[in-house]
């Protein structure tokens, strides 16, 4: 829960963005914020900035014009950030993943990672790759055109992640451009941040994603 002081100025520029009322909407309709839109990011980056809302982290943000059931290359655009989440991390999923693919004690045994480094039991880096694709897959990729990817880039795991953490992700588009071969497609390269509930960032790593141009659908025959 915010403080009241924080909570009264985060309403006082939540009602400087989105007034209550207006010509075709009544008081109890207009919503203050609904998490979509560039308004929306812009407002939840100044706030965080600013440490107002450092636990609104439950809202999906993006400046996406359209849903992943109807995105295309051409709605990746450079210098636009999104974020998703949260995913939970489960101390169950943590043991179960670090015995199957990466058996270690620390993450396989809460005990003796006592011992450990960490002070504790912490998920394996494969397992928060994983949990963020999740992310990724659900919001982020495409639903008609994602062509899949050639690999990442420059993968770091800046913090461990530990059991009971929530995670989320921010992307920034880096680049996008037509394929000079297929030119019913473009590559799109992004920036991903992986955040826990404190908004540090635990991994990051660049992106490469091939994606349908929705012009090249509509061009190409039998489509």
């Amino acid at each position: 829960m915010f403080r009241q002081k924080k909570f009264d100025h985060v309403l006082f520029i939540l009602c400087i963005y989105h007034p209550v009322g207006g010509a075709d909407k009544g008081a109890d309709e207009a919503p203050l914020i609904d998490g979509s839109g560039p308004e929306s990011l812009h407002l939840i980056q100044f706030l965080r900035y600013n440490n107002h809302i450092s636990e609104w982290a439950t809202m999906n943000i993006s400046s996406f014009a359209t849903s992943a059931e109807n995105r295309y290359f051409e709605d990746y655009v450079a210098g636009s950030v999104h974020e998703f989440g949260p995913i939970a991390v489960e101390l169950d999923e943590v043991i179960g993943f670090g015995k199957r693919f990466v058996p270690l004690a620390y993450h396989t045994d809460p005990e003796l990672a006592k011992q450990s480094i960490y002070g504790g039991l912490i998920a394996s880096g494969w397992h928060t790759a994983g949990l963020m694709m999740r992310l990724y897959t659900d919001h982020y990729l495409s639903k008609v055109a994602n062509l899949g990817s050639p690999g990442v880039d420059e993968l770091r795991w800046d913090k461990p992640v530990f059991p009971g953490d929530e995670l989320s992700i921010r992307v920034t588009v880096l680049e996008t451009r037509l394929s000079s071969s297929k030119p019913d497609r473009g590559i799109v390269r992004s920036y991903l941040e992986v955040l826990n509930q404190k908004r540090q960032v635990v991994m990051n790593l660049k992106m490469v994603n091939f994606v349908l141009s929705r012009y090249g659908v509509e061009r190409t025959p039998g489509r």
